[in-house]
């Protein structure tokens, strides 16, 4: 009734947006009770009305729950910052944990960039656990996505990336299907990026073959300009080659490429027997750096300006960028060429960029040091300081391009103010400029890529550079059952570019070949048609962890083994993906390098190897437990590759675009064939002794002699980790390599030197000795002249003593009749007076008179 409503409800009449408020608390079971049922058909109706509510909701919940957990929170996940990089590509924790340890170093400065990892699956438990690390949870984003869907792409903000890094698997079943991949994925992004913002962004892309190489840049044509790509099989092969040359040369170019801590390790982690360690580690700090050499230099040597900036800063400058031809290119320390005037690029080993950039401010040469002199100095200086402007400096960049079309409208200090701007602020430069690889600039194919030309062609391109055969010698005919040689080489695998290993070791740069036997169950025709012009190379059929098989292909005679890579016929089945692939693939080069070692000890052996932890496995060390990687014996002496080495110079090519450039020209013999009056010849990397001469003398000497006597520059030293009192020769795991090693190091006689020289100096040893005994005989004919003229003092000085007595006597004796001459005058002036006084008185007498 309505008595019954005003005294529930305190008013008489319901009206709609009461029943709608009544609805909503009893649905959401608050239950307020201002407003309540009051006839039992009404209560009826609001208990089930909040029955069915429940079933609904709870129903609905769970199919939410079920929606949300079959879609991963990594697959919802967006990245909206506009500081990052992009990770793409085969993804693992190997390079994840290598990439993101090597670009947050502080050397680099590039602690508030993010970076986002994209991969079409969901995280192993690993990877959350690495991501997970505090130094890491705020930095480093998962997204799982795919780099072929633009939808992913926007997610992972590759549009507004930085730069873009796609990663190929180090070791997969079929290369030429891992390229394809890499391949597409780079092209999808290089379109998206290029449709999204219209601008062409940075990318470092890993490849196989060097023939994907140009199929990529011929089908990517202008949308790679500004792409970095990293031949994965030429760099190994290339540093195995060199190795062979220059052993501990793969452990130096990884510690360039690898920021270390100036803390280093702590000094009671390091075992007693590793006495050698402190002396290492202080050198692993070095890394390559381009900077602009100061124009105080202008005209000065190559070599003398290296051994001056090493006197003064610490720092070795090995290379430069110069025009050869009108076309771009960098050379290892150029003989008998001569700084020009314009702006001028090196390439140095210093420890931070700090360093590096004071070759730049050496002298005052930089215009930001000077900007406050300018003011002051007559209109003259001005003048010469402005004419360091837009058409003096490299023309490549978009950064400078900007900086230059401003400028126009700014007047004299408006250049002034831009070019300040080119050479200051080295992240934002380097990570951000259009600048791209002198070798992609060229436009020109390399004489090393020249080998997959019909035979003719190929071998007119090579002729000049290597020592090459008449004609292609067959793969029957090259096979032999075992090889009685001295002092080869032994390559154990396939599947590897053998071209890019063999060409090196060919190189008419060198006065001696050794002959290369490769060792391989399984080497095919089309393998063994890239080398099969060069010389003294022979093919033994076997596996790597066979004694058999290795002491048939010579191996107790031979002077280098280098073990690229497991057979793809013998390897073990690979799961592509899984954490432990890496490991899998690695069993095989670890069986074979502990085999090697067994069989002949004094062997050097060089071992490709997939992960870092596999290094751990390859020999047991006492005390090496508590040591990172690169701190092992076996690794210090450059027995040992890494696959992180491919990771480091990826990342390194985001902080500076010509690294790889560098790494090129380190590993490459170069000879020069004259092509016109105007090309400059370049140097290349080997390794000598120490000369007897300079043994027990310091660095300084030795890096001074060298500069000044034969026009070469030092790079480091491949040291001996025992005393100088360890009698015979010394096992290959018993030396360290040590980069720029310091001006007070004390050589000692089982040193070496790696050096860059324009040949190869393999009577260095000899010819600085001569150099050495010629010295000495000057020094002795200088004793012998310097006794002579001690006897000769010693003559004149008694015969002075002698003169000098006569010469008193002299004087003595011309006293004494002196004094007796002036008595005689004396007396004679008293005469002639007396004679005067007569004369007058008897005149005056005759007067008066």
């Amino acid at each position: 009734t309505e008595e019954e409503r005003l005294k529930a409800w305190k008013f008489g009449h319901l009206f709609f947006h009461d029943a709608i408020y009544f609805t909503l608390v009893t649905v959401a079971t608050l239950g307020y009770g201002d407003i309540i049922p009051i006839s039992i058909p009404g209560k009826f109706l609001v208990m089930t009305m909040i029955a069915v509510t429940i079933a609904i909701i709870s129903q609905q919940i769970n199919k939410l729950i079920y929606l949300l957990a079959s879609q991963s929170t990594y697959a919802r996940a967006r990245f909206k910052s506009h500081m990052h990089v992009v990770i793409t590509g085969s993804v693992n924790v190997s390079n994840v944990r290598d990439f993101t340890d090597e670009f947050l170093h502080p050397d680099h400065g590039a602690q508030d960039v993010q970076i986002v990892v994209l991969h079409p699956d969901e995280p192993s438990s690993a990877m959350e656990y690495l991501l997970g690390q505090p130094s890491l949870s705020y930095r480093c984003h998962f997204i799982k996505g795919s780099a072929m869907v633009e939808k992913d792409l926007r997610r992972a903000g590759a549009h507004k990336a930085s730069c873009v890094f796609v990663f190929n698997h180090i070791s997969p079943k079929s290369k030429a299907q891992a390229d394809a991949e890499t391949m597409l994925r780079a092209m999808a992004i290089s379109r998206f990026v290029n449709h999204m913002s219209g601008r062409k962004r940075r990318m470092v892309i890993q490849l196989h073959s060097r023939t994907n190489k140009r199929r990529y840049l011929a089908s990517a044509g202008n949308e790679a300009a500004r792409h970095t790509i990293i031949c994965l099989d030429e760099l190994q092969a290339g540093l195995f080659a060199k190795s062979c040359q220059c052993p501990g040369f793969t452990t130096l170019i990884h510690n360039l490429m690898q920021s270390v801590s100036d803390d280093g390790i702590a000094q009671e982690n390091v075992p007693k027997s590793f006495a050698w360690l402190s002396e290492y580690t202080r050198c692993a700090g070095y890394e390559l750096y381009r900077t602009k050499l100061s124009p105080v230099f202008a005209g000065w040597a190559f070599s003398n300006v290296s051994l001056a900036l090493y006197k003064e800063l610490q720092v070795t400058v090995f290379a430069m960028e110069i025009m050869d031809d009108g076309v771009p290119a960098v050379r290892l320390a150029p003989p008998n060429y001569r700084i020009p005037r314009e702006n001028t690029y090196v390439y140095v080993l210093a420890e931070d960029r700090q360093d590096a950039d004071k070759v730049s401010n050496y002298g005052g040469g930089t215009l930001s040091n000077s900007l406050s002199q300018l003011k002051s100095k007559s209109s003259s200086f001005i003048r010469s300081a402005t004419n360091m402007s837009l058409n003096k400096m490299p023309s490549f960049g978009s950064q400078q391009r900007e900086v230059r079309s401003k400028s126009k409208v700014s007047g004299l200090w408006g250049k002034v103010r831009m070019a300040v701007t080119v050479v200051a602020g080295f992240t934002k430069r380097e990570a951000d400029s259009g600048e791209v690889p002198i070798n992609e600039m060229a436009q020109l194919p390399d004489f090393v890529l020249q080998s997959e030309l019909n035979p003719s062609l190929r071998r007119r391109e090579l002729q000049p550079h290597f020592y090459v055969m008449g004609k292609d010698l067959p793969l029957h005919s090259a096979t032999v059952h075992g090889f009685d040689g001295v002092g080869h080489v032994i390559v154990c695998g396939s599947g590897q570019d053998l071209f890019s290993f063999v060409s090196p070791l060919r190189s008419k740069q060198l006065r001696k070949i050794q002959p290369i036997v490769v060792l391989s169950s399984s080497i095919s025709e089309a393998e063994w048609a890239t080398i099969s012009i060069f010389e003294e190379v022979y093919v033994v059929h076997g596996r790597m962890t066979q004694p058999r098989d290795l002491l048939r292909a010579g191996l107790a005679n031979a002077s280098r083994v280098v073990v690229m890579a497991a057979d793809k016929a013998t390897g073990p089945a690979l799961a592509e993906g899984h954490e432990d692939e890496g490991i899998k693939h690695d069993a095989e080069p670890i069986f074979a390098y502990q085999m090697i070692t067994k069989l002949n000890p004094r062997c050097s052996v060089v071992v490709g190897v997939s992960e870092v932890s596999s290094l751990s496995m390859m020999r047991a060390t006492k005390g090496a437990n508590t040591l990172q990687y690169n701190m092992l014996p076996h690794f210090a002496a450059g027995q040992t590759m890494v696959g992180a080495l491919y990771t480091l110079v990826s990342c390194q090519c985001f902080f500076n675009t010509y690294t790889i450039t560098a790494i090129e020209e380190l590993v490459r013999s170069r000879k020069t064939v004259e092509k016109s009056t105007n090309s400059i010849q370049g140097s290349s990397v080997f390794q000598i002794q120490i000369p007897e001469g300079f043994v027990g003398k310091k660095y300084i000497e030795l890096f001074e002699f060298l500069a000044k006597k034969r026009q070469s520059v030092p790079l480091g030293i491949y040291r001996a980790a025992v005393t100088d009192q360890h009698t015979g020769p010394l096992r290959a795991d018993q030396y360290f390599t040590l980069a720029n090693g310091s001006a007070d190091l004390t050589l000692t006689h089982q040193d070496r030197v790696f050096v860059v020289a324009p040949t190869q100096p393999s009577e260095a040893a000899a010819d600085y000795a001569a150099v050495q005994s010629d010295s000495s005989r000057e020094v002795s004919m200088f004793k012998s002249t310097s006794e002579v003229f001690v006897d000769l003092l010693s003559t004149l000085t008694t015969e002075t003593k002698s003169l000098r007595q006569k010469i008193d006597k002299v004087k003595n004796y011309s006293s004494s009749h002196l004094q007796a001459l002036n008595d005689q005058v004396s007396a004679l002036e008293s005469g002639l007076q007396h004679s005067q006084t007569e004369a007058l008185s008897s005149r005056a007498s005759q007067q008066e008179e």
